[in-house]
């Protein structure tokens, strides 16, 4: 707890910081910049220390007086990081993959099956055989609506 001087109130209070018992704590009387503080943007007031040798800088603080932090945290692209954006990018590649395997197979299995009508050129003829032999089954198709016994 941090202890107001004057009115002898707690001004904040950090909860189970240490796990074994605090044996040493130091306040810092003025606002003298420390090393280090100037480049994190943040004032240590009083670091603490436990018996199992761990510090604790406190603060009392809400925010950082930086602004930004080595690009990170800002808005727009740059602020995404270019981990997203490499993911982002590798989810649009595998969209498009799998999409031109799709057409490649479509395609092979379309000239297999209704070669005669592209070789025609009849719009109409090729349409309806791509539609009703390689994309879509006829209802009237053995093995559609039942299945073979």
């Amino acid at each position: 707890t941090y202890l107001n001087v004057e009115t002898m109130k707690p001004t904040k209070k950090w909860m189970e910081i240490h796990d074994l018992p605090v044996t040493c704590i130091a306040a810092r009387p003025t606002h003298l910049p420390l090393p280090g503080e100037e480049e994190e943007g943040i004032n240590v007031d009083v670091m603490s220390a436990s018996a199992d040798n761990r510090l604790s800088k406190l603060t009392l603080q809400r925010r950082s007086r930086r602004k930004n932090r080595n690009g990170s945290g800002g808005g727009g692209i740059a602020g995404l990081g270019l981990g997203m954006l490499e993911f982002l990018f590798s989810l649009w590649f595998l969209f498009f993959a799998c999409l031109g395997v799709f057409l490649a197979i479509l395609m092979q299995l379309s000239w297999e099956t209704c070669g005669d009508e592209i070789s025609s050129k009849d719009i109409i003829a090729v349409k309806e055989c791509i539609w009703s032999t390689v994309l879509w089954a006829p209802s009237d198709r053995p093995g559609v609506a039942f299945p073979p016994h």
